[in-house]
């Protein structure tokens, strides 16, 4: 930039010199024309090469106005945007190295671990998957982040309990439980729910859909091993004075429970709302009175054959529906 300035300086400074050099000659040239020493065509050739140098100092000075508001900022403009170009390729190429760097970092850590230490005692377990025909053995080709085998530490256990759809609502986690192991029937464990699913497992040899739930076990006995099927009972939250009957006492009619209340004067079918339901009792929250008696399995299709002689008492229980009711058959794992 500083070069080409001072060339248009340099080339503007010789244009004027010769303007004045050229204005100076037709001055003397007129003036010895007018006492006849020189000749019209001296003067005319004078005048014509003052105006041929005004003409290149016209010129000169119109080049460097051009350099000056448009050449020399398109010139800038285009070096600003070549190095903004180079200085994102220079910030590319510094993340990309530093991508291969932690790329190098990963593949050293991993030659530095081909060798597996155990960070417990326990047993292996090969990640075989029969579905997906997949068999751990020696020799085979494994992919990246494929599982190769477990190391359950056994004294941490917990259970993976299979709720129903139906009780699933009412399980939360914290809830206290009962586990019995089949092949440890003499040892009844004590947990506490940690986890429910929110997704149901699919099961395409049966339509009822079971939640998985997480039961982590306390206090883990010596010969538990993963794998073991258990039966788990999740204590719910004791309830007190709960009016209920057998669940042999309730039928359904017209799309509605109802229970077969004994009067003096025969039989009256009363629609009945349900609250929560054991194996043993079924909680009424609207429709009878305690001390009521109804009927156990009666005949809803003809209400007037039925046999009055199996009657139970409608009674309020405080104890009946409390915590250590079975919540669901559920399998167990590791």
């Amino acid at each position: 930039m500083k070069e080409s300035l001072e060339d248009f300086q340099a080339r503007i400074t010789l244009a004027r010199a010769e303007v004045e050099r050229a204005n100076d000659r037709l001055a003397w040239s007129s003036g010895m024309k007018a006492k006849g020493y020189v000749s019209a065509s001296t003067v005319s050739t004078d005048r014509y090469t003052l105006a041929r140098a005004r003409e290149a100092l016209k010129q000169e000075e119109s080049a460097f106005h051009v350099f000056q508001k448009y050449s020399a900022p398109k010139t800038i403009r285009e070096f600003e945007a070549a190095v903004t170009a180079a200085q994102g390729i220079l910030d590319y190429q510094k993340l990309r190295t530093q991508r291969h760097l932690g790329r190098l970092a990963t593949l050293e850590k991993q030659v530095e671990l081909c060798t597996i230490r155990a960070p417990h005692d326990g047993y292996v377990i090969y990640a075989n998957n029969p579905r997906r025909d997949i068999t751990i053995e020696e020799g085979m080709p494994v992919r990246q982040y494929q599982p190769l085998f477990y190391l359950p530490d056994l004294d941490d256990m917990e259970v993976v309990a299979m709720i129903h759809e139906s009780i699933v609502d009412a399980i939360h986690p914290g809830m206290r439980a009962r586990v019995e192991v089949e092949g440890m029937p003499n040892h009844p464990m004590e947990g506490h729910v940690t986890a429910v699913a929110l997704l149901a497992t699919f099961e395409w040899r049966s339509d009822v859909r079971y939640f998985q739930g997480t039961v982590k076990i306390d206090k883990v006995p010596q010969g538990l091993r993963p794998g073991m099927t258990a039966h788990v009972e999740i204590a719910r939250p004791r309830r007190e004075n709960v009016l209920a009957v057998p669940p042999e006492a309730v039928a359904s009619a017209d799309g509605h429970d109802v229970c077969f209340v004994v009067h003096e004067e025969g039989l009256e079918r009363r629609q009945v709302k349900l609250g929560e339901v054991t194996h043993d009792l079924t909680e009424v929250t609207g429709g009878l009175r305690e001390g009521e008696q109804v009927v156990l399995n009666p005949q809803v299709e003809d209400p007037d054959v039925v046999d009055a002689s199996t009657l139970a008492d409608v009674a309020s229980t405080p104890d009946d529906l409390s915590p250590g009711s079975p919540a669901g058959m559920i399998a167990a794992s590791h």
